[in-house]
């Protein structure tokens, strides 16, 4: 079972990279991305946000807690490597 650090972090790495597709892709699928749908996701971004940095503020010189944010930043840049990859022929 995936732990919840480990789920957070990637929604935390992840969610951002959607927000800025969905924003790239607007004009050829508005039906995909709507005020709706980007407010929902800044908001969470938002809140989540807002509730780490207080956490960070409190813990941020416990031993290892910078690790949590440079996985954060890790799994978007491994998303987004995913997302760019080209597709691998069939062997």
């Amino acid at each position: 079972m995936i732990e919840n650090e480990k789920k957070l972090q990637a929604l935390l790495g992840v969610l951002p990279v959607l927000m800025d597709y969905m924003e790239d892709i607007r004009e050829q699928s508005p039906r995909v991305y709507n005020r709706m749908v980007k407010k929902s996701g800044n908001d969470f971004i938002e809140h989540t946000t807002r509730h780490l940095n207080n956490l960070f503020s409190i813990v941020k010189d416990v031993e290892g807690s910078l690790h949590f944010y440079d996985q954060v930043q890790n799994v978007s840049t491994a998303f987004m490597q995913w997302v760019d990859a080209e597709p691998r022929e069939k062997e």
